[in-house]
């Protein structure tokens, strides 16, 4: 695996395990502030109707929110 590669891929678990553990200021720090978060539901054609949460979420307040 390349430097770069690795380097994001310890990225990737360091945030998915802290946003397991509650710590949400990971967010802060790896999203930019107009991230959009899009949820769909890949089971339904209707995704709006098939999860309450699906739909875009932005902003890291929106990303918070979501997580929480």
């Amino acid at each position: 695996m390349s430097p770069i590669a690795q380097h994001h891929l310890d990225l990737a678990k360091s945030y998915l395990d802290r946003e397991a553990h509650g710590d949400l200021a990971v967010i802060d720090e790896v999203m930019t502030e107009d991230v959009i978060l899009t949820i769909i539901s890949g089971q339904s054609p209707h995704t709006g109707h098939a999860i309450p949460w699906a739909g875009e979420h932005r902003g890291r307040a929106a990303a918070k929110d979501f997580v929480r």
